[in-house]
This record gives C-alpha cells, sequence and structure tokens, in this order.
C-alpha cells in the first residue's frame, strides 16, 4: 500500500470511528428534520479529518511525474483536412491549403449569419417564452390546491420539422443560462426511451455534470453546483436517477431556482414516460417549482389526444407561436444568397448559386423536409464541393482584397493549370464564338496570350461584381412595386423572384407584366409611393450613389414632375368635374335614344373615359413604368449572360441530388453487380481490368455470386437450380484460405448449403425475391434490369 491509499484510508477510519459515532445518535430521533444540519457537520467533520491527515503524509493527490499532457492535432497543420490535389494532382499544394482555409472562414460566416437571422426572427417569441418562465405562476382565480399541482406548461409552435426544434429550444436554453433564477435542462425523445434514462438525464443536465452526480449526502450548504467532493467510498444510498437527489440539490442550494424541463419533439416522445415525469412534477411542485416546454410540430389537439384527463389537469397551458420554416427560409436566402458577396470590411456575406443548384434546394426544401437544418446543410455541402472540386474557386474572394494591386497580384500568381481551366469553360467559349467575327485579333489573343487573358479576368469579375452590386437593390423594388398595387394574387416571396430573376427574362415574365400594367391603372397617390419606395431601396446602402446615381437622378425627375402634375390636376379639378357631370348627362340621353347591345355601350364608355386620360396621368403613368422596366431589364438580368459566372456560382446539381437524394436500389445493384467499386480487393482486379463480365469468380462475396445468377433467372426461380449454380461456382474456389476450404477439392456440400441459405435470406431482406404458392420450391424475382 502506498503513502497516499494509507493516508486516505486513514482519513476515512478517523471520520468513520471516531467523529460519526458520536454526531449519529444525537441526530437519529429526527433524522428527516436536521437533514441539512446533520449534512453541513458531515462536511467540516471530513474536511478536518482530510486536513489533519495531510499535515502528517502531505497531499493526498498529486499527479505522477511520468504524466504527458498531449496537445490536440491542428488539422491545419497536420494538413489531414486539406482538399485533393487537382489537376491530376499537380496543383500546387499551397493552393489547396488556400481553399480550404478560404471554405472554412467562409462558412463560419455564412452559419454565423444564418443564426443570426434565426435569432432574430424568432426574438420576440423567445422573449416571450423568458417572461413566461420569468413569472410562471399564475395565482388569480386558482385554489391553494391547484397552485400546488398545477404545473406551468407552454406550448411552443415551432413548425412541422421536429428536428428544427433543438435549434430553438438551444436559444431558449442559453438565454436562460444567463440568467441565474432558473436552469433549463433539454429532454429529446431520442435519449428518454425510459423513466430511468429521462430522469438521469435531467439530473446530469441539472446538476451541471454528465458522468458524476453528487450524493446528496455528500452536498453541504455551502458547496458550488459544479464543485465535486473529495474522491472517497461511495456512501449513497439512493441511486443515480433518483429523483431525492435533484431534490434534495434544489433545497441545499436555497430552494429559489425554477428547473426548467424542455421537450424538443413532443409528438415523439414515449406518452408513458411523459405522463410519469408529469405526475412527479406535480407531486413536488409545492416545493419544487417546475415548468414544462413543449415544442409542438402540429398542433393542439394533439396534445388533447396524447395527454390523458389527469395529466392535462396538471398543466396550467400556455401557447407560442413562432415563425414558420417557410418564413425562416425565405430571409435565408434574402440574406445569404441575394446580398452582396462582401461587405465593407472585406468579411464574405453572402454566396451564389445557380440556377438548377438553387431551384433543386428549394424544391427539395419545399416538398420534401420543409427542415431548415436540411437546408443549412446542403447549403454547407454545396458550398464545400465548390471549393473541394473547383480549383478556380480561389477567385471567389477576389474582390475581398483592399487594394486593386492585391487584386492584380493574385491573378498573376494563377498557374498555367488555372488560366486553361478558365479557358475551358462555356462562359469563355461562347465570348470567343461572340467576338471571333468581328474581332478575330481578340480572340486570338485571348486564346494564346496569358497576359491578355488574365486581364480579361480581372474585366469579367469586376463586371459580375458590378451586377452583385446593382442586383439586391433591385430585387428589393420589385418586392416595393408589389407593395404599391397591392394585389393578393401577385404577391411573391424573395424566393420566388430570385428564381425568376437566375431563369431570365425577368421584364417579359407573366409576373413582371402584370404588375407594370396594374401600376398604369392606379392613381397619382400609389405612383408616387412606389417610386418613392424605390429611390429608398436604391439609397438603403452607401455605395448605391457610385452604381446607381443614373437611376436615383431619374426617380427624383420623376418624382418633381409627378409633384407638378399633382399641383396642376388640384386647379383643373372642377372643370373636370363640371366636364364628367356634361358626358354623363350626354351617356344618360343616348342610352335612352339608342337600342345598341350592352358591349357597344360599355366599349363606348371607355372611350369617353380614355379621352379624359390622355395627355394627363396615364402619359406620367407611362414614363414610370417604362422607367421600371428598363431598370429590370438591366439589373436583373440572368447571370449566364456574364462571362466567367462559372467562377463565382455553384452550378453542380447533379451532385446534390445524388447526395440528398440517394437511389437505393440502384446503389445496392452496383454494388452487387460490380463489387470492385466497393471492395478494394485484389482478387478481383484482374478479372475487372480483363473485363471479363461474364465470369463469375469464386472469390466474389456469396450474396454478390447469388445475384449474378438471379440475373440470369427469368420471373419464377427454381432454388435447387439455383442452388447447384451456386454450389458450382463456390467448387472453383479449390483452397482458398478466405472461404474456409480445405484442399483442392473447394467447400464441403453442408457449408455450401449453409452459405447459399444465408445469401437466400438476404435476398429476400433487400426485396429481390419473395416466395410463392404456385411453386413451393420457387421463389418470385421483384426487380428487373440489367442490374450491372
Amino acid at each position: 500500500m502506498t503513502v497516499t491509499q494509507t493516508a486516505e484510508s486513514e482519513a476515512t477510519g478517523l471520520e468513520q470511528n471516531f467523529f460519526l459515532p458520536v454526531l449519529a445518535p444525537s441526530l437519529s430521533a429526527s433524522q428527516s428534520h436536521y437533514n441539512c444540519i446533520y449534512d453541513r457537520i458531515k462536511w467540516l467533520v471530513y474536511r478536518a479529518a482530510q486536513t489533519w491527515t495531510e499535515l502528517r503524509w502531505g497531499p493526498l493527490s498529486s499527479e505522477p511525474q511520468s504524466v504527458v499532457h498531449r496537445k490536440p492535432i491542428n488539422l491545419q497543420q497536420s494538413g489531414e483536412g486539406d482538399p485533393a490535389q487537382l489537376f491530376n494532382g499537380q496543383e500546387p499544394r499551397e493552393y489547396c491549403q488556400l481553399r480550404y482555409v478560404l471554405f472554412k472562414e467562409r462558412w463560419q460566416k455564412m452559419q454565423g449569419k444564418i443564426d443570426t437571422v434565426l435569432a432574430r426572427l424568432n426574438s420576440e417569441a423567445i422573449e416571450h417564452i423568458i417572461d413566461f418562465v420569468r413569472t410562471p405562476r399564475d395565482d388569480a382565480g386558482t385554489s391553494s390546491r391547484q397552485r400546488r399541482t398545477e404545473i406551468p406548461t407552454g406550448l411552443v409552435f415551432a413548425g412541422i420539422n421536429t428536428s428544427d426544434h433543438e435549434r430553438l429550444f438551444a436559444q431558449v436554453a442559453t438565454k436562460m443560462a444567463a440568467e441565474t433564477s432558473y436552469i433549463a435542462a433539454t429532454l429529446p425523445s431520442t435519449k428518454c426511451p425510459t423513466l430511468k434514462a429521462a430522469t438521469k438525464s435531467m439530473m446530469d443536465q441539472f446538476l451541471g455534470s454528465s458522468d458524476v452526480i453528487l450524493d446528496e449526502e455528500e452536498v453541504g450548504l455551502d458547496t458550488p453546483l459544479t464543485a465535486q467532493a473529495p474522491k472517497r467510498p461511495q456512501t449513497a444510498k439512493l441511486p443515480n436517477y433518483d429523483l431525492q437527489r435533484l431534490l434534495g440539490w434544489h433545497r441545499l442550494t436555497g430552494g429559489t431556482k425554477t428547473l426548467v424541463l424542455i421537450f424538443p419533439d413532443f409528438e415523439s416522445f414515449n406518452m408513458a414516460v411523459l405522463h410519469a415525469l408529469i405526475d412527479i412534477c406535480s407531486i413536488h411542485n409545492h416545493d419544487t417549482p417546475f415548468v414544462l416546454l413543449f415544442g409542438v410540430a402540429t398542433s393542439v389537439d394533439v396534445v388533447h389526444q396524447s395527454l390523458s384527463r389527469e395529466a392535462l389537469a396538471c398543466l396550467q397551458i400556455e401557447k407560442f407561436e413562432l415563425h414558420q420554416s417557410r418564413e425562416c427560409v425565405n430571409v435565408i436566402i434574402q440574406e445569404v444568397l441575394v446580398r452582396l458577396p462582401f461587405n465593407e470590411s472585406g468579411n464574405p456575406t453572402s454566396w451564389k448559386l445557380g440556377l438548377e443548384t438553387f431551384e433543386f434546394l428549394v424544391d427539395n426544401f419545399q416538398l420534401h423536409t420543409l427542415s431548415i437544418i436540411s437546408f443549412t446543410n446542403a447549403l454547407k455541402y454545396a458550398m464545400m464541393d465548390m471549393y473541394f472540386s473547383n480549383p478556380l474557386s480561389i477567385l471567389l474572394d477576389y474582390h475581398r482584397n483592399a487594394s486593386r494591386w492585391e487584386q492584380r497580384m493574385m491573378i498573376e500568381e494563377l498557374t498555367d493549370h488555372h488560366l486553361l481551366e478558365v479557358r475551358m469553360t462555356k462562359s469563355f467559349k461562347k465570348h470567343i464564338e461572340s467576338i471571333r467575327e468581328r474581332w478575330p485579333y481578340e480572340a486570338r489573343e485571348l486564346l494564346e496570350d496569358d497576359e491578355k487573358l488574365k486581364q480579361w479576368i480581372v474585366d469579367s469579375l469586376d463586371k459580375l461584381m458590378w451586377y452583385h452590386y446593382k442586383y439586391p437593390v433591385t430585387l428589393g423594388c420589385v418586392r416595393v412595386l408589389q407593395d404599391a398595387v397591392n394585389s393578393p394574387t401577385l404577391r411573391k416571396t424573395t424566393t420566388t423572384l430570385h428564381l425568376m430573376a437566375l431563369q431570365g427574362n425577368f421584364v417579359e415574365h407573366d409576373h413582371t407584366v402584370a404588375l407594370l400594367t396594374l401600376l398604369r391603372k392606379r392613381n397619382l397617390a400609389t405612383l408616387q409611393s412606389c417610386l418613392q419606395g424605390c429611390l429608398e431601396q436604391l439609397q438603403s446602402e452607401e455605395w448605391a450613389e457610385r452604381f446607381m446615381s443614373d437611376y436615383i437622378s431619374r426617380i427624383e425627375e420623376l418624382l418633381v414632375e409627378l409633384a407638378t402634375f399633382a399641383e396642376d390636376s388640384e386647379s383643373s379639378e372642377e372643370d373636370v368635374n363640371v366636364e364628367l357631370k356634361r358626358l354623363q348627362d350626354i351617356r344618360k340621353r343616348a342610352k335612352e335614344a339608342s337600342r345598341t347591345t350592352l358591349a357597344s355601350r360599355r366599349a363606348k364608355m371607355l372611350k369617353e373615359t380614355e379621352v379624359l386620360e390622355v395627355g394627363t396621368l396615364d402619359s406620367v403613368a407611362k414614363k414610370v413604368t417604362d422607367f421600371l422596366e428598363g431598370l429590370f431589364r438591366d439589373c436583373l438580368r440572368s447571370y449566364k449572360e456574364f462571362a466567367l459566372h462559372e467562377v463565382l456560382y455553384y452550378s453542380n446539381a447533379d451532385r446534390l441530388k445524388k447526395a440528398f437524394h440517394p437511389q437505393a436500389r440502384a446503389a445496392v445493384q452496383t454494388a452487387l453487380g460490380q463489387t470492385r467499386h466497393y471492395v478494394s480487393c485484389e482478387c478481383c482486379q484482374p478479372l475487372a481490368a480483363q473485363s471479363q463480365h461474364d465470369t463469375i469468380a469464386p472469390t466474389l462475396q456469396d450474396t454478390s455470386i447469388a445475384y449474378r445468377l438471379y440475373l440470369e433467372c427469368g420471373r419464377l426461380i427454381n432454388l435447387y437450380d439455383w442452388f447447384v449454380a451456386f454450389g458450382t461456382v463456390l467448387e472453383k474456389e479449390g483452397g482458398d484460405s478466405r472461404k474456409g476450404g480445405a484442399g483442392g477439392g473447394g467447400p464441403a456440400r453442408d457449408e455450401i448449403q449453409a452459405r447459399f441459405v444465408k445469401t437466400i435470406a438476404e435476398l429476400q431482406l433487400m426485396g429481390f425475391i419473395k416466395p410463392t404458392t404456385r411453386k413451393t420450391d420457387h421463389v418470385m424475382r421483384l426487380t428487373w434490369g440489367n442490374g450491372c
């Protein structure tokens, strides 16, 4: 026994044999009443015994000198997270590291912006929830018995996708952690299958430790929440999931904290466990205040259908409505995909997606997932694929550099492989095709002269940046136009408008034509409000004076013209009223005297009205709509009209579809039919190199062998014939130790039969075959196609 072990045993024996027997008889008569005093005295006695032992033997715990502290591995230093070298491995290593660093930095900014958007959207609802937790007990109009048993319960309607609830409730728990009057514990359904697991998870979070839970008898009144008692033999009498531990901890910490239980996925939670938790909390609610928060995905009816009448009687329910996932994603698209790529300080603020990729992400969200987390993961995957597979992605941060000299140096450092990749882009080919007839010499220089190509890259990236400056504010003008027209059928979200702009021909779209047509029929005040809103949109950013100065000056001219027309119309309003009265009398007399049809009378009325409006309001309204049409045509062009758009826009939608819409059947058939793509074994490579597709090698997996024989069969498969063919292939393996054969005769018949039965069961499990009642010794084939 070492000195430390001797000291610990002596301290424990000194405590148990001398101090505690003297104190215990005096407290045994009223143990429950003096429990707190007893715990405090016991803790002081233990500390006194430990201090006496340390004076004799020295400190009890000292770390051996041979312990070596290892530092965590730095991923950037080790190079484990760097992308693969492109250009067939000829890309310089520093460019690989640069792409990895740029990806991490840009995604961190994007993730922070997404979190900020979600927190801002739900800030008001979260504040209401926090206020509800701060003052959870409503004593007005309730009896004392009801006040003791009813638990304040909040129903938080956070959207149909329960996977997004955890993010929301994490924000609620973070806000609660900033205050000391209450403490929260999150209980997801996956971690609480039983009452024991639920109470243990709850106590782990409340007591501030997931590994060690302090016993009620080991905690004193002066022990902090996260403090751990000194090591000593376990003397706990209660298991670590017993609620008496939590109640004792709450009592010893002053009994002032409100315990908040968060259930992020109410519909998925085990209702038997939830009933038990509600009953337990209701029993102890008079001395330990509890508050329950339920994340509900559907409606309040599911709460009444899932909980019993006795459980509902214990709850004092209040509802909280949050922004739906569609609204959140619409704002995320506005902030992350539409805004400028960089702010004034050079930090990335947005990212650009091509038409096919953006359409896939929107359809996947609206038609399949309705999950913000899934949408965010798809954005991250697309950005990662952009940086890891496109060598020109280093140009994404071209305009991030502060000075023109730094931007030029970035272009000058491009290698020959990068320049060749630029010449291989579709937009470059399209540009060469457009200028080869008019300026053949310039086209030849771009193909042969690298310096000329670098200057063209600079000009193309600058044009794209000017387009990005104009695009978001002009899209805001379209939203202002929708508000001015105020038509329920012509109101589209930012997501839909952005998709229309990516498709091209925004002005010729039916939605835009209808908006401009209706604006021409509106009154003078509507025209003024529309132009004023567009002016505010164009002046909302500081750079607008430089890029949108012509449009701003034109809007100001139109506003002056509208104001002048308004003053003139007020002076001539009386004359117009007299003229209208005279024409009404004429129409009345003509109606009485004529026998024309209803359609002709309507045509006459419209014609007379048009005569009144010619040269007045119609002419001004036409100027306004023509200006807006020119603004949209210039600033909302399709990105595909710009050269080198492949550098800034990610358009590989097929890779996203494979990642987020996998075809399970095709993957399984490829794995069984072409095993070499999944199993990198040496025995199958010669067959793949020789392209002997008709030969079934005995070195393949048993399921793969049976599947290849399965492809040769018809609708009904004779099991005995299948077994014989399977055994014939296995007999070729001879003394292959991998299959367990002995000698040169192949495996035994019993072994072949056992392996065949296992293979048939696996194919049936994967849905390739099923038993049939037509013939007992046959199975039915369920899939068709080559499968290879």
